[in-house]
């Protein structure tokens, strides 16, 4: 996972592009789980825990523009 969403952060995704790399995570749940049932794939990832990479990606980027401000604020002060 950590591969596909390396340095994603600091590029800016369309929409589609989020939805893109959900599909793969939820393709891949409903291949390893044998089901069409995308309630089903959401449950089972819940369970593991497992996010939407859109998910990680925005609180990474919300991460990283902390880290931003913050470093700004260090400087300039």
């Amino acid at each position: 996972m950590s591969a596909l969403l390396y340095g994603l952060e600091a590029c800016p995704l369309r929409s589609s592009d989020n939805n893109s790399l959900d599909f793969v995570i939820d393709r891949f749940f409903m291949k390893f789980f044998k089901t069409n049932n995308l309630e089903t794939v959401t449950y089972c990832r819940m369970q593991f825990n497992f996010d939407l990479p859109s998910t990680i990606l925005k609180k990474e980027v919300m991460f990283l523009l902390a880290n931003i401000g913050y470093a700004v604020t260090f400087f300039v002060h």
